[in-house]
Parts: C-alpha cells; sequence; structure tokens
C-alpha cells in the first residue's frame, strides 16, 4: 500500500472488496466477495486519476475530511478496505445540496496496524438513477475496471480502541466517536457487550429526545458511574459530533468479551458497528513467585527475634 502527499494524504491504495450476489437452487442469496485493487484519492470534481488503469473513488470535499484522522501516521501504517454498502432500495434524502437528488454508498474502512485506531466512513457517491424498491444487494450498478466514482464523505466512526488488552483489576477507557456531514441529525448511539451469543446495552443516546439510558453499574465488573458522554455538540463548520466513553476494570472473566459501539441513523439498513475484543492478562508467574518469597523473607525477619529468646531459654541450666 503506497501514500503519497506531504505534509496530507493525497492518496491510499485500497482493498476494493466487490460483491457478486446470487440465489442458489434453493432461493438462498449467496454473496461472493471480490477482491479488486482500487485508490482511494483526495482531490475536487474532475480531477484526473493517479492511476488511470484502476478503479478510483474520488473523495471530494465535504464538512468531514478523513485526512485529519491520519494525521502523525506513516504509510506502511496504514489499511484501507472499500465495500459497498446496501440500502432497503428506498430514498430517502441527503441533506446536503448535490447535483443529483440519488445516491449509492460505500464503506471505507481505514486501520492502523498496531492497532491504534479504526476509522469507519460511509460514501455518498450521488447518482440520477432512482432506488429499485429492491435491496441494492439485488441489483448492484457495475463497476468498470478504469471508472472513477466521486464521492463525499457523509458518516465517520472512529475508535482509538479498536483492541484492548488489560491486567487484572487494571481500568480501561474504551473510546468510540461519531461525526456527520450535516447538522442536527436524528442518530443514535450505543454501548453494547457480546458474548456467547448474548447482547447487553451499556448505554445508548439518542439526539431526538437527548436521553441517555443505562450506566453499566448493574455489571458487577464496571466501575459505578463508569459510563460517560462528552462532546455532544453541534460544530461551527455545521457538522454534529458526539463522542461516548466509559471505563471498564477488567477481570479474568472479562477475557474474550466483545465489546460494540454502535451509530444508527434513518438512511441506513443496519447500524455503523465498531467492536473490540478484550484480552485480560495474569501476572507472570515470576512476579507471583518473586511476591511468595518477599512475603516468606518479611516474615522470617519478623519472628527472628522470638526465635532467638526461644533458643536462649532452651540453652539455660536447671539451677
Amino acid at each position: 500500500m503506497g501514500v503519497h502527499g506531504v505534509p496530507q494524504v493525497s492518496w491510499l491504495s485500497c482493498q476494493f472488496k466487490d460483491e457478486n450476489v446470487t440465489k442458489n437452487h434453493k432461493g438462498e442469496i449467496e454473496t461472493q466477495l471480490i477482491h479488486r485493487e482500487a485508490l482511494l484519492q483526495f482531490g475536487q470534481k474532475g480531477d484526473a486519476p493517479v492511476n488511470p488503469h484502476g478503479i478510483t473513488f474520488l473523495v471530494t470535499g465535504s464538512k468531514l475530511d478523513l485526512r485529519r484522522y491520519l494525521e502523525g501516521v506513516d504509510a506502511e501504517q496504514l489499511e484501507c478496505e472499500l465495500y459497498r454498502f446496501s440500502t432497503p432500495g428506498i430514498h430517502i434524502r441527503w441533506p446536503v445540496k448535490a447535483d443529483q437528488e440519488y445516491s449509492r454508498w460505500f464503506t471505507c474502512i481505514l486501520r492502523h496496524k498496531k492497532g491504534l485506531f479504526k476509522v469507519t466512513s460511509v460514501l455518498r457517491h450521488p447518482t440520477d438513477k432512482p432506488p429499485s424498491g429492491q435491496p441494492d444487494y439485488q441489483s448492484w450498478a457495475e463497476i468498470q475496471d478504469t471508472d472513477i466514482l466521486t464521492t463525499t464523505v457523509a458518516l465517520v466512526t472512529e475508535t482509538k480502541t479498536p483492541s484492548v488488552k488489560a491486567r487484572l483489576d487494571s481500568k480501561q477507557k474504551l473510546h468510540c466517536q461519531f461525526a456527520v456531514d450535516h447538522k442536527a441529525p436524528h442518530v443514535t448511539v450505543e454501548w453494547q457487550w457480546h458474548q456467547y451469543g448474548r447482547r447487553d446495552e451499556l448505554f445508548s443516546y439518542n439526539s431526538r429526545t437527548g436521553q441517555s439510558q443505562g450506566s453499566g453499574v448493574s455489571l458487577k465488573n464496571l466501575v459505578p458511574h463508569s459510563v460517560q458522554r462528552y462532546s455532544h455538540k453541534k460544530n461551527k463548520d455545521k457538522t454534529y459530533t458526539l463522542t461516548a466513553f466509559f471505563y471498564l476494570k477488567a477481570s479474568l472473566r472479562d477475557s474474550g468479551r466483545e465489546f460494540t459501539c454502535s451509530v444508527s441513523h434513518r438512511s441506513l439498513r443496519e447500524p455503523i458497528i465498531k467492536s473490540f475484543t478484550l484480552t485480560v492478562t495474569e501476572p507472570s508467574f515470576w512476579v507471583l513467585y518473586l511476591g511468595v518469597d518477599l512475603f516468606l523473607l518479611f516474615m522470617l525477619y519478623k519472628m527472628l527475634p522470638y526465635l532467638r529468646l526461644g533458643k536462649r531459654k532452651s540453652v539455660q541450666k536447671p539451677y
């Protein structure tokens, strides 16, 4: 993967995981992923593609800039993936100015290889073709190898804790941030806890009502009042940002559990989800052995005067 442009990223080499959706003899939907090379290019409408022989997702200016999430990150530390995003096939007008009334949607995932962050964005590609009334995946528009898809960033979710390792009884901060390209959106943000097929809602916030639900207090391993919400604001550039986090006091029984931050919007067929798996490690054996040895030495030091007194009494003659 390559990145050009200093100080800002101007393009990224990505894997576009296209889909071939068919029905088998039982009438069941089967999806085959097709790995295609693509370029995520930042610029203006009408810009020439960096690679004229490949698929180009041209990300043009909007209220949201993906590049700000990449500040201070080297090219070789990033992974980029692109997917199609299917809606139910109904038209909901996106509340921004655009030449075309309708939209096609794609998902872009930017991931730090060392797990420092994961950024998922929804790219809007304007089109003059109205929806079919059926789910998009049933009739994907064909994309040629040299096509240029002009897009804007509509939604962004970010987590700086895509994977967390914790020692016993340590307190970890779980992070999730969401931004949308217009003001006053109606969204719901949730923190969920998944394990063995069970899903528990820890915390949720609804921007329409302004109400929060859940605190995590019912979970024994969570610190009381640990679920917090901050940075709920409408920005000066007419974007909307919401950040939610909570603190988790780790125990061995939490190891392997999955935590999920979910953001839903009425234009999405399904929520945008950020998940991570918690790994809790025990203290290493040499630390335990060292602790036992120090305890024994301490007890021996405390008992030494009594041992000496008992020895002197034992050697005294009976006259």
